[in-house]
């Protein structure tokens, strides 16, 4: 197929998307093909500084104000969020702005011939998904960037992202509840260890304080894989607020869940890669972070309109909680 332009460079993407409604799920087969697709042009993923977020809520957010932070601190950050909202270059962001549709044709072009090459292995033809990963590390690796912020698709032990060998990698484990129970498991403890399986070897992570049964499996996973762990603890952090009135602009414990776990990666980011922590840049990067489809307040026909993505228990108790706590008076 002839590409030259971004409609093209969509719909051959489409052509690499599940038919109906059956997702398959290959498990540690799909993360293998990821990584022999990757070394087709040079495992891009261990060239790179990289942030790994899992979790079952807040990982969207997270990744915003990961990213946003850095960039306030003078770095060049890549961000590869999913599922994306409306355009698929939201899976490209160079400092939180989507690459251009010329560099995104640019950029596909540049790895069909790896896609094609795969496609002829014992592996066969790679998902929409997994192409949009090894094209997203394509591209972060080429434009140099300092930091590549990468969201987790489904889970984290066999998810396509899982493919950074690297010990700095640094990970980032949010809320975690009940979703996708077909593949990850029936049990809280079945699902918080698909995620934590995202912590490298000898590497760090950032995880939420939450349920004790959560807890556990994050501390026992760590401690097999001789990985060092933080545990941030929201009422800890609103206790020892630094940010004034900026706080307030969250909506509920979910969102400053969030923003806790966001700075503590920079923070921890700042310790270990001499980066000055200026609390100054956090504030004004707060102040002007927007992430579309997360308690999006909207103005149509002079009615006030709230879009949000919450499409599982846990997420849908975090959008009631904020409608109430944004509009107590209010009845929806």
């Amino acid at each position: 197929m002839k590409i030259s332009s971004f409609g093209q460079a969509e719909k051959y993407l489409l052509s690499f998307t599940r038919q109906g409604s059956v997702q398959i799920f290959q498990g540690e087969r799909g993360l293998e093909k990821v990584r022999y697709f990757l070394s087709l042009f040079g495992s891009p993923q261990n060239r790179l500084k990289i942030i790994h977020i899992a979790g079952t809520a807040g990982k969207g957010s997270v990744c915003h104000l990961i990213s946003k932070f850095l960039v306030a601190h003078g770095k060049k950050v890549g961000l590869h969020i999913s599922p994306h909202l409306v355009d698929v270059r939201e899976r490209f962001q160079i400092n939180n702005k989507n690459i251009s549709k010329k560099e995104f044709v640019f950029y596909l072009k540049k790895i069909i011939p790896y896609v094609q090459k795969v496609e002829k292995t014992k592996y066969g033809k790679l998902s929409y998904f997994e192409v949009l990963v090894g094209l997203a590390f394509y591209i972060f690796f080429d434009k140099r960037v300092d930091y590549a912020v990468i969201e987790t698709g489904l889970g984290g032990l066999y998810d396509g992202t899982n493919v950074v060998d690297m010990k700095d990698k640094l990970s980032v484990l949010t809320r975690i509840g009940l979703d996708h129970t077909e593949i990850l498991g029936k049990t809280i403890e079945e699902i918080t260890y698909q995620k934590a399986m995202i912590v490298n070897e000898g590497s760090e992570a950032i995880v939420l304080d939450q349920d004790k049964k959560v807890n556990s499996v994050f501390t026992s996973t760590a401690k097999n894989k001789r990985a060092s762990i933080t545990f941030v603890t929201p009422k800890l952090f609103i206790r020892n607020n630094r940010f004034g009135s900026l706080i307030n602009r969250f909506n509920s414990g979910y969102q400053f869940e969030n923003f806790s776990l966001a700075y503590e990666t920079v923070r921890k980011l700042s310790s270990r890669d001499n980066i000055p922590l200026s609390l100054e840049k956090i504030k004004k990067a707060l102040k002007t972070s927007y992430f579309p489809g997360r308690f999006d307040i909207k103005k149509i026909d002079n009615k006030t309109v709230i879009l949000d993505g919450a499409h599982n228990p846990i997420k849908m108790r975090a959008f009631i909680e904020g409608l109430r706590n944004k509009f107590p008076t209010e009845r929806f």
